[in-house]
């Protein structure tokens, strides 16, 4: 072979650089890629450690959950006919316009909306009070147990010289079937 042709310094050296060439080829195509797959798996491992982390704590709120699943399921749960939870949706909305002092002019019920998996019941309401009296109203809704959405507000002032206010709103509530 060539190698025979060469004197004892040029295998050596030819020696010496096919060690070299092992070297960087074992670097390039084996270290190195292994090193890149082992960041890739400790950044994956540690992601998995805090998914974990989050899981675990959820795992140990689940009773916690569950309960106030439960306690928000009664009111969003459909429980009689359309005109008894129509009837419940007005008298929630009723309590509370009395509560915030809202006087309520005319309040129209607008027909079922029914969905894949639930309804969607639609309540237009015209009322007057003071504007601090409406925005009571507008809150205590939005903090109902019933799970009410404003989905529309409209509000005029009767004159210039007065804080009484005349407002229409659409108030939605949705039963899971």
């Amino acid at each position: 072979m060539f190698i025979d042709h060469l004197n004892k310094r040029e295998k050596k050296l030819f020696y010496i650089v096919l060690v070299f060439l092992a070297i960087v080829f074992s670097n390039n195509f084996v270290v190195t890629p292994l090193k890149k797959e082992i960041g890739l798996v400790k950044q994956e491992k540690i992601k998995k450690e805090i998914e974990w982390k989050k899981n675990n704590q959820i795992i140990k709120q689940k009773k916690q959950i569950k309960e106030e699943f439960e306690k928000y399921m009664a009111f969003i749960k459909k429980k009689g006919s359309d005109e008894e939870d129509v009837a419940s949706f007005l008298k929630e909305i009723e309590s509370l316009a009395q509560k915030s002092k809202v006087s309520l002019i005319n309040i129209k019920p607008q027909p079922v909306k029914k969905m894949e998996f639930y309804k969607k019941y639609t309540i237009e309401i015209k009322g007057e009070g003071h504007i601090e009296q409406f925005v009571k109203f507008i809150y205590y809704l939005q903090k109902s147990y019933q799970i009410l959405k404003v989905e529309k507000i409209h509000l005029n002032v009767r004159n210039s010289f007065s804080t009484r206010v005349k407002g229409s709103l659409i108030i939605t509530k949705i039963l899971v079937m």
